[in-house]
């Protein structure tokens, strides 16, 4: 593979530099600096304004100060780690022996100094909060910069277990106050320090969040016996796991005004969320309801006041899926789906009010066994008045005040789907541990920026104005993604890409002006003939109309007929228009366009699925489009291959059991056998894997003692008889998403048939291949597999 290259262009000069092996660019917010780091040269420090540049060695981290235009490095030098600070890439200020630093939102720099804690001011003088010299870390800020908060270590009583002890400094007061659980008579805890989960500040600082240990906690001694009992709520495994967390240190918090300290989670419900206010908190259990064959099983879920400790059922026998429910900025309601209908929790009131009272709202799109769970809550508006929400097409605002549901799009009458682009915003979500995940969108400012995709895959971008109109910025048939905005003006970047022109990026603004190229990548690719593609419909059996994704040969000659390989995966014609770079390295082994150059067409079906008969349903979709394809006069029928990895390659193993259509088959990380991975557990998180044929992608949703002859039915094992398609399956023998034995158990039963199998099984690789030859290696084997047995090679 060749070594990446980072260009950094001044777009109003057209000056560009370019760094080669270089990555990771990130871009200050006063537009100062970008810098990035390079395995072998460090960290690059590039002034923009000046266009001087430096590189620097032995960095252990960096941070912008915000606004002021300065960034932090903090490196080691000369056996000390020192702290520089640069406003211009030479002569940076620097203070030595820091362990840690932190900023606050208005650019004052706190930091862990020979055993102190100081604070640089705007003009960069060190100011000593005054304590005596100790073992300080996890420095944090509250969002208003008025309060900060830290760690102190001490040696407990008994000289072995740490003591945690935590500051808080208020700057209008100057003042410090501290907790030290140990040393008050009425706790049986203490604090602890985790290095994944910091000190979480409350916005303005008078709440602090942290984790406490029981000090009656006993340790596990030697295990004896596992005990599995079929009774329990969890696999053994996972049971052992849960009671963990049950133990675990427990999240509480400690009141810098009153001075009190209320610990929040309990070993019957210890997960717990917050509010984005943090004056309430949501607790659950993940085994409310026993026994539970869903990716994420239902829960009760409670609700607390810190203030009055009232407590309060929120939702009972909910989903845990992760953002199914969605607090408002402030944590005055919290929005979530169910019934079809999109609810609010009124948190001061106590009451639910459904603001769609339709039903209409389930997810059209979903089509794995067990419940649907809407098209999930987008995002609240910033002051918490209301919060968008999807159906199939268009996007709905609902209203706080008037409990009214709008539409605010109409894409189902022009066959767009209009959607949030939400990685635009997803800083403006929480990021604590703590928080449940939220959006929130100022419309006030430039609007609302919204991607639309059209029915046969044309994409762009319109802007929801906060007059409440929808402009259109871009749309075409070409692929259109990544939009990126600039910090400070209604400027925006955006790929756009086909799958015979490399990716392009433009840059555009929100006044109606058209789009101006700013970087056509990969230009010699222009010099050559690299094959077309096309949307092509089709029907199943049923009569469903159905897409695919036909990509042509490179030179294509009408009047030839041509190989062809079909990949699949569920749906896949909404890549038609990918550029796919070619390449011996894919992860799974195939790359498309190694395919198209070398004179083949490649077929990616859509399928549609039936619940109890997913791969029954799968065959059908794929020889049908399969079929369609042979119709138009341009593939051979007796050349044609398929290809398949994890579900797909599952699918693959199964087809070849009922179609001999295929004159070469390729399954990678297959599962040939539902009863067996049914009843497999997967022990790095403890659980079995019915979960996924009941409530998942293998849309069973029955287990196999309601119908065995389902299962059974489904299985390229149990069929195997019936292959007559020279089959090369290929696994990783760390695999803990797919057991290689699976693979393992179809090539023992072809052998045993005498059946054409050949098996890959790559030492210490997973689910896919990471390791750089393993890649190369698996790459050259399919595309030789396919070559053997539809080229004759």
């Amino acid at each position: 593979m060749g070594q990446d290259t980072v260009f950094v262009k001044n777009i109003p000069t057209g000056v560009t530099q370019s760094i080669a092996g270089g990555s990771g660019a990130t871009f200050s917010s006063c537009g100062s600096w970008a810098v990035l780091s390079h395995p072998e040269k460090g960290l690059l420090l590039y002034h923009l304004k000046s266009g001087t540049m430096q590189w620097i060695q032995d960095v252990i981290g960096y941070s912008f100060s915000g606004k002021r235009g300065k960034v932090a490095v903090h490196r080691k030098l000369r056996g000390q780690k020192v702290l520089q600070i640069y406003s211009q890439v030479k002569n940076p200020f620097q203070i030595d022996d820091v362990e840690e630093f932190n900023y606050s939102n208005e650019g004052n720099l706190a930091l862990i100094c020979q055993g102190e804690v100081k604070i640089l001011d705007l003009e960069e003088k060190a100011h000593s909060l005054g304590m005596e010299q100790g073992v300080y870390k996890k420095i944090q800020w509250s969002g208003d910069s008025q309060t900060l908060v830290f760690f102190e270590e001490k040696n407990g009583v008994d000289g072995k277990e740490i003591n945690q002890i935590i500051h808080a400094y208020h700057f209008k007061t100057a003042q410090i106050k501290s907790l030290d659980l140990i040393s008050r008579h009425n706790m049986q805890d203490r604090i602890v320090s985790y290095s994944t989960s910091p000190l979480v500040i409350s916005e303005d600082g008078n709440k602090v969040f942290f984790y406490v240990d029981s000090l009656s906690r006993v340790k596990k001694g030697k295990e004896i016996v596992q005990v599995w009992d079929a009774a329990s709520p969890l696999e053994y495994p996972a049971m052992q796991n849960y009671k963990e967390l049950q133990e675990a240190p427990k999240l509480s918090y400690w009141d810098t005004v009153a001075d009190s300290v209320v610990v929040l989670a309990t070993a019957e419900e210890p997960l717990v969320k917050m509010t984005p206010d943090y004056s309430h908190m949501i607790s659950y259990s993940k085994i409310a309801y026993g026994h539970s064959y869903e990716s994420n099983p239902p829960t009760d879920y409670y609700i607390t006041s810190l203030a009055s400790r009232k407590k309060t059922l929120l939702l009972k026998n909910f989903t845990t899926e992760p953002f199914r429910i969605m607090p408002s900025p402030k944590g005055k309601y919290i929005a979530y789906f169910r019934d079809g209908d999109y609810w609010v929790y009124d948190v001061a009131l106590q009451e639910h009010f459904n603001l769609t009272k339709s039903g209409a709202f389930n997810n059209l799109d979903f089509d794995d066994a067990g419940a649907s769970f809407g098209y999930t809550v987008s995002g609240w508006t910033l002051d918490e008045k209301a919060f968008f929400v999807y159906d199939a097409f268009d996007i709905w605002i609902l209203t706080m005040e008037e409990k009214k549901s709008k539409r605010i799009t109409h894409g189902s009458e022009q066959g767009i789907r209009f959607r949030i682009c939400d990685a635009l915003y997803r800083r403006n979500g929480s990021m604590s541990v703590i928080d449940f995940p939220m959006r929130k969108f100022d419309l006030g400012g430039g609007g609302l920026l919204l991607q639309a995709t059209g029915k046969d895959y044309q994409s762009g971008y319109y802007l929801y104005t906060k007059e409440g109109f929808l402009k259109k910025m871009v749309y075409g048939k070409n692929r259109v993604s990544g939009i990126v905005k600039a910090e400070d003006t209604e400027r925006y970047l955006f790929i756009d890409e086909t799958f015979t022109n490399p990716p392009r990026l433009f840059i555009t603004n929100t006044k109606g002006n058209k789009p101006v190229e700013m970087l056509q990548t990969n230009k010699h690719y222009q010099k050559y003939n690299c094959g077309t593609s096309e949307v092509i419909h089709y029907k199943n059996s049923k009569g469903e109309i159905l897409k695919g994704a036909l990509y042509y040969p490179a030179n294509y000659n009408p009047g030839k007929k041509y190989p062809m390989v079909v990949k699949i995966y569920e749906s896949l014609s909404d890549r038609f228009n990918k550029y796919s770079n070619p390449s011996e390295y894919d992860r799974t082994g195939f790359t498309l366009t190694n395919y198209v150059l070398d004179g083949y067409f490649v077929l990616m079906p859509d399928i549609k699925y039936e619940i109890g008969n997913p791969f029954v349903s799968a065959n059908d979709c794929v020889i049908s489009a399969v079929k369609a394809v042979v119709q138009k006069g341009m593939v051979d029928a007796k050349r044609i291959g398929i290809i398949g990895h994890s579900f797909g390659g599952s699918e693959v193993s199964f087809i070849i059991t009922q179609s001999s259509l295929f004159a070469a088959a390729v399954a990678g990380a297959p599962v040939n056998d539902f009863l067996n991975a049914y009843l497999t557990l997967n022990f790095e998180y403890g659980r079995s894997l019915g979960w996924k044929f009941e409530s998942q992608q293998f849309r069973m949703g029955f287990s196999p003692f309601s119908d065995m002859d389902a299962y059974l039915r489904n299985s390229a094992l149990t069929h195997v008889s019936k292959i007559e398609t020279p089959l090369l399956s290929w696994t990783g023998s760390e695999d803990k998403t797919v057991y290689w034995e699976q693979s393992l158990s179809l090539h023992l039963a072809l052998r045993r048939l005498q059946k054409n199998s050949l098996l890959l099984v790559y030492p210490g690789e997973g689910h896919i291949i990471w390791d750089k030859e393993a890649r190369a290696d698996l790459s050259k084997r399919i595309k030789n597999w396919f070559d053997l047995y539809l080229k004759d090679k």
